[in-house]
């Protein structure tokens, strides 16, 4: 392992001043500003790769415009210690390669993303990679709710399936929604219990309605983002369950849409007409006690990592249209600094 890593005063970095898709609001910047040396219990890192979501496409699109000064997009990576604060423990020492996620708003705002070549962040959102997993693959890792009986919405995504295999790993019953082609890997590789494949049925609410009904799931995951599948749900998901989406939604509902939406799912009563299970939205935050707990999954080959394809930090305006086109099968990562390549 690297004793330590040097840090010049500039980086390359993607950043935003006003919200949209990224190839109307992202500028690449080869010269910014590198953040300071870390304090107290940060640390600071630089990244050898880092992968697109749908909750770094959102922030985007949704950080309000008077918050906006070269934000940094995304929130997933890998990388090496640089340097440490005083109060960080010896095992994130300089040269450390650890992954992590970007779990506060607050940091993406202020030019804390993870399209850049540095970042600063607090220990508790890092953990020291395992020594068989590729920075590329750590890049990748995410965390996830797990309950007894769980319907993962989307299983074939690349959050879908992360979500697939850790809820397994905690002994869950999952059950996922696939298409045909898909059916195998889901239940093979990724040790989904049942299936519904959404192409050979006319509703997937239905469907689950059908054979779910009277064995109701304690949580759904949606990664598509169906308001369909949340309306319908108090037909297959227990008074007490929870309903988790962390899906983009119907791409014609627009921003401002997609806002009422979710204020509408978040708080109308029951009685107003809400649907009475509970809703939660949110990013799929990684701290460092769950990173470290999913890389040791990725270690003993019980979390399989998908990379669907990779682009240079530079070309990261391809790297999303790969990722929003629909096609992708699993994650796209972008390149930064290679560490994978300097370790060999």
């Amino acid at each position: 392992m690297a004793a330590s890593i040097s840090r010049p005063s500039t980086m390359r970095a993607w950043t935003f001043n006003s919200g949209g898709a990224p190839e109307q609001v992202l500028s690449f910047n080869p010269s910014l500003s590198a953040p300071t040396d870390p304090k107290g219990s940060d640390v600071l890192i630089k990244i050898s790769h880092a992968s697109l979501s749908s909750p770094g496409w959102n922030l985007m699109r949704d950080i309000p415009s008077l918050l906006r000064k070269n934000a940094i997009p995304e929130l997933d990576f890998s990388g090496r210690v640089v340097s440490a604060g005083p109060a960080v423990p010896a095992e994130f020492a300089p040269g450390a390669a650890v992954f992590g996620t970007v779990s506060k708003l607050g940091s993406i705002i202020h030019n804390q993303g993870t399209l850049a070549e540095y970042i600063v962040l607090n220990v508790d959102c890092i953990a020291v990679m395992p020594t068989n997993v590729t920075f590329a693959e750590a890049a990748c890792l995410s965390c996830l709710g797990q309950d007894d009986r769980v319907l993962v919405n989307g299983g074939s995504g690349a959050v879908g399936a992360a979500a697939v295999q850790l809820c397994k790993d905690l002994g869950g019953f999952v059950v996922t929604t696939c298409s045909t082609k898909h059916a195998d890997r889901m239940k093979q590789s990724l040790g989904a219990d049942e299936i519904i494949d959404y192409s050979q049925v006319n509703s997937v609410p239905t469907a689950l309605e059908k054979s779910y009904g009277a064995s109701q799931f304690d949580a759904i995951l949606d990664a598509v983002g169906s308001q369909e599948l949340f309306r319908q749900c108090p037909k297959y998901l227990k008074p007490e369950g929870v309903f988790i989406n962390v899906g983009d939604g119907d791409a014609h509902t627009g921003r401002l849409g997609l806002l009422l939406r979710t204020l509408q799912n978040l708080f109308q009563p029951a009685f107003l007409g809400g649907v009475p299970r509970r809703y939660i939205t949110f990013s799929a935050p990684l701290n460092g006690q769950n990173a470290a707990h999913l890389g040791n999954l990725a270690s003993k080959g019980k979390m399989q990592v998908l990379i669907d394809s990779t682009f240079s930090l530079e070309d990261a305006i391809s790297g999303y249209k790969r990722y929003k086109s629909g096609q992708s099968q699993g994650r796209v990562v972008i390149n930064i600094t290679n560490m994978d390549e300097q370790d060999q």
